[in-house]
């Protein structure tokens, strides 16, 4: 009998530590997660899709990361709902900033739970990636989108709704 490749024994090794509870920062397993993910993604995408689901905050905050910048999930209609239900209702400010920094690479304008995120999240940095998110999802040129976050992180720009709809315009009113 042929023995699994590496990535596969990889696999098999993270789905035991997820369903066995143990932490993704333990021995350094969301490093090896992000390396099944880049090498082996066929491998890795239910393994990510599952772990959206742990109770364990880094494990669905690592999943999110990798499905986000390792995947296109415009092809992956479940995981961007999940990713949206993570940032609309996962508990854990830090699952719901990387909610917020993924979704806008694999959404539309408007993307109602980045609108929903930047209008009632209580954390200010799901709020900031939520913004400009919705800046970059609007259209806007990058120059734009980086003078509106300066502009944002020193106060002169609100980082709510009307501030989006001072810089994006008539465009703002998602929702």
């Amino acid at each position: 009998m042929d023995q699994p490749d590496e990535m596969t024994e990889t696999r098999q090794e993270l789905e035991a530590a997820l369903a066995a509870g143990r932490s993704v920062y333990a021995d350094d397993l969301h490093l090896r997660v992000q390396e099944l993910a880049e090498a082996a993604p066929a491998e890795a995408l239910p393994l990510l899709v599952r772990a959206l689901g742990s109770a364990d905050p880094g494990w669905r905050a690592e999943a999110a990361q990798n499905l986000g910048f390792h995947y296109d999930l415009r092809r992956q209609p479940d995981a961007l709902s999940a990713l949206r239900r993570l940032l609309r209702e996962d508990p854990e400010a830090t699952v719901r900033q990387a909610a917020a920094a993924v979704l806008p690479l694999h959404s539309t304008w408007p993307d109602t739970a980045l609108y929903d995120a930047l209008r009632n999240d209580k954390d200010g940095l799901v709020g900031l990636l939520a913004f400009e998110g919705l800046l970059k999802l609007a259209g806007l040129p990058r120059e734009d989108v980086q003078r509106a976050m300066r502009r944002a992180r020193s106060g002169k720009l609100a980082v709510t709704v009307e501030g989006l709809g001072e810089v994006v315009g008539e465009r703002s009113d998602a929702g």
